[in-house]
């Protein structure tokens, strides 16, 4: 197999990235006040794109960790420009999805991070703060602001937009035994910290759900309704915006494989 990273970043580009683009090509007539003539010129509209290599979750999450190992191990012989090229690319990348317990894409992404840090200094220090500041729950990164103070001291705690509240409906499907088991923890949870007996529902705070699945507590809302029905977990959220598919991949993590659907109410 070929170890060199530069390759495996542009494989990676290719597979992750490459589109087929449809476009509607038309020909605009404007006048030239200066010239006073008629010029024509084609323009292009970009009508649908999708992506030419379709990979399925697993196999695409397969890749990605195989990638960051590669990268991760090889970090010595790799130098600042090709180790951040690849770090930007993985920062603004949407399939960069793991939700595996294990958390290995996450140790492995923050390695690659930290080592630029410690080559380039501040810039990057500060990226690793950004990145636990807001998270990256889709590769088990989690808001943490004691941790993105540890990269920068200057940091501020996170500032919650408490007019940015949604409510959420999140369909989960599973097992038998991993409904029963979400179920169970977010009814024990509703005992001990919930309002059960109010006539709105159940009102877990999302802050504590999220603290005991990936250790996080710096979300904010609540699970009002948990339902199990014909073998769907239905739950019902109200929260910033940004906390449902936080909490749909924690749910993933701390779960194993489920297949969440997230509406908007």
């Amino acid at each position: 197999m070929n170890q060199d990273p530069k390759k495996w970043l542009e494989a990676i580009k290719l597979l992750l990235d490459t589109e087929k683009c449809d476009f509607n090509v038309y020909t605009e007539t404007i006048e030239d006040p200066e010239n006073n003539k008629t010029i024509e010129i084609e323009r292009s509209e970009l009508i649908s794109s999708e992506k030419v290599f379709k990979l399925d979750e697993e196999s695409r999450q397969k890749i990605v960790l195989a990638f960051l190992r590669l990268i991760a191990e090889n970090q010595n012989g790799i130098s600042n420009q090709d180790l951040e090229e690849t770090a930007n690319f993985l920062l603004r990348s949407n399939d960069l999805v793991d939700t595996s317990a294990d958390g290995k894409a996450a140790n492995l992404f923050i390695s690659i991070l930290e080592e630029l840090a410690n080559r380039k200094g501040e810039e990057w220090q500060k990226e690793l703060a950004e990145l636990f500041y807001y998270g990256k729950p889709e590769i088990g990164i989690f808001r943490n602001n004691a941790k993105a103070q540890e990269y920068d001291s200057e940091i501020e705690p996170y500032e919650h937009n408490v007019e940015d509240i949604c409510f959420y409906q999140l369909r989960i499907r599973g097992t038998q035994a991993q409904l029963e088991a979400i179920q169970k923890l977010i009814s024990e949870l509703c005992q001990r910290f919930g309002t059960p007996d109010n006539e709105f529902g159940l009102y877990v705070p999302v802050q504590i759900v999220l603290k005991i699945l990936v250790g996080s507590d710096e979300y904010l809302g609540n699970i009002i309704t948990c339902d199990l029905k014909d073998n769907n977990l239905y739950m019902d959220l109200e929260c910033e915006s940004d906390v449902a598919d936080t909490l749909k991949y924690a749910l993933q993590c701390a779960f194993g494989s489920l297949d969440i659907e997230i509406a908007e109410k």
